[in-house]
Parts: structure tokens; C-alpha cells; sequence
């Protein structure tokens, strides 16, 4: 086996996490992100797919018959490590984060409803291995599970999220014919 084979699933170092309005298309890797927003940073353990569930009918006998597609999509998780304007309202939704700019006595202040969620959007994960660039992307997901938030004083305030949808993978391995 090659060792360019083998993938790795590194972030891509100038951007990892974008999002846009729900249905715009996945862009093949290299090609302008103008369309999209960057979210922020994906921590070190990465983000992790689980495709759709099923159920398997089996007859009398127990011999499998059927594979029948569970109601759930396909989710991404993953942990946001960045604590910006941009990445709470793509996690808690534009509509329940509220900005008071900074004024007499106090900074600019960033209310946020914990408990809410965002409309459907499109998302979008950039990882790159060497000259191999990948891109992990719905044009309809949905946040629908965020892990507890813990704050620490040693570490990240972390955003677990889970997106589902219909994910799509694609891989330009960066070999450039002349």
C-alpha cells in the first residue's frame, strides 16, 4: 500500500468550519468559499461521521432480507473551540444572540439564549493531507444536539455539536495534469 493512500483527516490551517444559507451547493475543494462564512476552529480531536441507521429484516430462518433506512440522516460531530459572534450565532441561531455594542461602563456584550437552535444551513468541513484537499459538506443540515458546556479555568470552552443531514465528501487528490 502506497502511503498516499492513506488519508489523513487534518484541518485545513486557514479555515476548518464554514457554514452558508441552507441549500447552497458544496464546493469542490480549491474552488472560491467567497459564499461562505468561516465558523472557527474544529479542536485537535477532529469531527466524526455516523452515516444514516438502519434495521435489517430477516426471514424464518434469520436470513437477512431487507435493509430498511432509518428515519435519522447521517451526522458530523465535533467540537468548536472558538468562542466568537460568528460561531454562537451559527450554533444558538442569529435570532437569539443579541450584541450591545460597548458603552459607557462596559465592553461590547454578546447575550446568547443557551437552550435555542439555529434554522437549517448549509455546513461545510475543509481538511487537507499534503497536496490532498477535502471537503465534508450538507447543503441542508441541522444542529440537532449540543454536548454540555463546561468552563474551566485550565481549558477550551468547548461547543459540542451535532449536524445532521445528507453529507457529501469530496476529494481532490491534488495531482494536476499538464
Amino acid at each position: 500500500m502506497a502511503a498516499n493512500d492513506v488519508m489523513l483527516g487534518g484541518g485545513y490551517a486557514s479555515g476548518m468550519f464554514y457554514t452558508a444559507p441552507a441549500g447552497t451547493a458544496i464546493p469542490n475543494p480549491g474552488a472560491s468559499l467567497s459564499a461562505w462564512t468561516k465558523v472557527g476552529d474544529i479542536d485537535e480531536d477532529g469531527i466524526s461521521f455516523t452515516p444514516r441507521d438502519s434495521s435489517t429484516l430477516k426471514n424464518w430462518a434469520g436470513q437477512p432480507k431487507r435493509v430498511i433506512p432509518g428515519t435519522d440522516p447521517g451526522s458530523v460531530k465535533g467540537n468548536i473551540m472558538d468562542m466568537t459572534e460568528t460561531v454562537l450565532k451559527t450554533v444558538f441561531g442569529s435570532s437569539n444572540v443579541t450584541v450591545i455594542p460597548a458603552g459607557d461602563g462596559h465592553g461590547k456584550q454578546v447575550k446568547v439564549a443557551l437552550d435555542s437552535k439555529p434554522a437549517p444551513a448549509a455546513y461545510l468541513f475543509v481538511m487537507k493531507d499534503g497536496d490532498r484537499l477535502t471537503h465534508v459538506g450538507a447543503t441542508d443540515g441541522l444542529i440537532s444536539e449540543l454536548g454540555d458546556i463546561s468552563y474551566k479555568g485550565s481549558e477550551a470552552v468547548l461547543l459540542s455539536v451535532t449536524i445532521q443531514g445528507d453529507w457529501y465528501q469530496i476529494t481532490d487528490d491534488g495531482d494536476i495534469e499538464s
